[in-house]
């Protein structure tokens, strides 16, 4: 019988430093090739409210209008060396994300719910790009039902502890069709849902990857004139792109977001480990 391994769990500044060293590197190449990218979610309402990490983070975040991530993507091989990873589900064929990742190899890290799946892992930062959506509610809901299923059906992949018998049957049984058509294929399908009005006459997008399609409403819909205007922010001693009115994107987000969360709250998302 194999002998269960322990995890080792990262120290949270040093998960810190790591992050910040992608960050300042990806920060210099969209500044090279001006691409407009901020800081995004947490990442910047720490910059906000604290003037770099919110102490109990783990993570950072950044998006991108889908135009400015799409070239990033393209000339990402020729400003990073092999350290660096850029994960997406075009360069990683089990990756179940919509958004990005820039993974920093020589760092071993893992998350309890993705541990199993055989992707690239490692210290790292998320890239999310920005789409548009329809202005139509009823277009709207129609895009949310398919990424819905292409996320079910993904997601059915990772590994959750106390699940019912009736759950994990199900989850069984999405998890073997997701084997036969693929995820990379799946991810496609979701991508052209997710993209297709991007050139529409729309001004309106959720600007938010992580949040299960399902769980998106119309009160997690953002102006997208908020992500065409750029100025800059203090984040760790360190000047990075911000979009402008970021007020109101972490209005939108957090509500009143320099309110401290309940103690109980504060706690990191990720915990990353190694053995």
């Amino acid at each position: 019988m194999e002998k269960s391994r322990e995890r080792i769990y990262y120290d949270l500044e040093y998960v810190k430093k790591e992050e910040l060293d992608i960050l300042i590197r990806f920060d210099k190449v969209c500044k090279k090739h001006n691409l407009k990218y901020s800081l995004a979610a947490g990442t910047l309402l720490g910059a906000v409210r604290h003037r770099g990490f919110i102490p109990w983070d783990d993570d950072i975040d950044v998006l991108m209008p889908r135009k400015e991530f799409d070239r990033f993507c393209d000339i990402f091989k020729e400003e990073f060396d092999e350290t660096y990873f850029l994960q997406t589900f075009l360069t990683d064929a089990q990756y179940l994300n919509s958004f990005a990742k820039i993974i920093n190899l020589n760092i071993p890290a893992h998350i309890a719910e993705t541990e199993s799946l055989d992707i690239k892992k490692g210290i790292c930062i998320d890239i999310f790009p920005i789409d548009k959506v329809a202005e139509s509610c009823l277009k709207r809901i129609q895009s949310l039902i398919c990424m819905s299923f292409c996320s079910m059906l993904k997601y059915s992949l990772l590994v959750r502890e106390n699940e019912n018998y009736v759950t994990a049957l199900l989850h069984r049984c999405m998890s073997f069709i997701v084997k036969k058509v693929g995820v990379k294929k799946i991810n496609q399908w979701e991508n052209r849902i997710r993209t297709k009005y991007n050139y529409s006459a729309s001004q309106i997008t959720y600007a938010d990857s992580v949040k299960p399609p399902h769980k998106l409403t119309s009160d997690d819909l953002y102006p997208y004139y908020l992500f065409e205007s750029y100025s800059e922010i203090w984040f760790e001693g360190r000047l990075f792109s911000a979009i402008s009115d970021y007020q109101r994107y972490l209005t939108i987000m957090f509500g009143d977001y320099m309110s401290l969360p309940p103690e109980a709250d504060r706690v990191p998302g990720h915990n990353f480990y190694h053995y």
